[in-house]
Formats: structure tokens, sequence, C-alpha cells
């Protein structure tokens, strides 16, 4: 994280660290960590995450059932309510897009969930 904070500051270190889950064998314990720190995180930080998740949802199609399901599971879990969280703390400006993509993740995890029941 050091040349990423050389080259384009700390704050989009801090952001890139934040936003990475750890290399640890113990997939719960960072799946834990990984989530406490998002949930700790300032509102730019969440609002790139939400990005980030709905473009990863965007490619569904492409993966398998298992990765479409883990997907679902943590979008359901934690990142819809994390959105719920964003909307509530965002500026104006930004709430209608926000709602725009809350909706479309909602949309693709009921999407997901019909087409893996097939």
């Amino acid at each position: 994280f050091d040349t990423i904070k050389e080259d384009f500051g700390a704050w989009v270190a801090d952001c890139v660290r934040l936003l990475s889950k750890e290399k640890i064998e113990d997939k719960l314990e960072r799946d834990h960590r990984y989530f406490e720190g998002l949930n700790q995180a300032d509102l730019r930080m969440k609002i790139v995450k939400i990005a980030d998740r709905i473009h990863n949802l965007r490619e569904l199609h492409n993966c398998t059932p298992v990765k479409k399901q883990h997907y679902l599971e943590e979008t359901e879990a934690h990142y819809l309510p994390l959105g719920l969280e964003v909307m509530s703390m965002g500026p104006q400006s930004i709430l209608c897009k926000l709602h725009e993509i809350h909706k479309e993740m909602e949309a693709i995890c009921e999407a997901t969930r019909k087409d893996l029941k097939e």
C-alpha cells in the first residue's frame, strides 16, 4: 500500500486497503474483518464499494452457480443494508442515483435467485 500512498495519496491507499480482503486462510475471520472495516468506513468509501459490488453483480451471468449463490447471499446480508445506510447519510444530490443502484442490486439478486432455482 506504500506505493499506492506515494502515487495517489493516503486517502486512496486507505480506501484500497479497506476495500481489499486480506489474504488469510480463515475465510470467516477474513470476511469478519473486512465487513467490520467496511462498516466503519467513511461515506465515500462505502459509495465506492457499492459501485464495485453493482459492477460485479452485472457480470454474474459469467459465473458458476456456486459463485452466484455466494454473491447473492453476501449482497443480501451486507451490501443491501449498506446501500440503505448510505442512502440515509448521503447528500441529496446523489440519493436518487443511489436509490436506482439499490433497486438494481435487489433486482439482480432476485433474478439470480430465480436462475439458481431453475
